[in-house]
C-alpha cells in the first residue's frame, strides 16, 4: 500500500523542504478526482500541488493545517526512508 505524504516547501525561488505531514484517508481514486486524472492513472510517482482551488478537498485528509500564505504544499507518494526522517 502506498503512503502519502504532504511535502512543505518556504516560499522562495528555491525554496527548501521544511517538514514532511502525514495525511489519512487519501488513496489513488483520491488523487484521480481532486488532480482530475484519467480512471487508469495510479497517482503515485510525482508531486500533486496543493493550490486555493483544491485546499478544501485536501485539507481534511491533512493532520495540520496547511497554510498556503506562508508555505507551498505538494501530495506525494511517501519517499523511501520517509519514516526515519521523522513525518510530523
Amino acid at each position: 500500500m502506498i503512503k502519502w505524504v504532504i511535502e512543505e516547501y518556504e516560499k522562495a525561488e528555491l525554496g527548501y523542504l521544511t517538514r514532511m505531514i502525514a495525511t489519512v484517508g487519501v488513496d489513488a481514486e483520491f488523487i484521480r478526482r481532486v488532480w482530475s486524472l484519467p480512471d487508469d492513472d495510479p497517482g503515485y510517482g510525482l508531486e500533486w500541488p496543493v493550490t486555493p482551488e483544491n485546499l478544501t478537498e485536501v485539507q481534511p485528509h491533512v493532520v495540520e493545517t496547511m497554510d498556503l500564505d506562508a508555505f507551498d504544499y505538494f501530495l506525494c507518494d511517501e519517499p523511501a526512508g520517509a519514516a526515519d526522517e521523522g513525518i510530523q
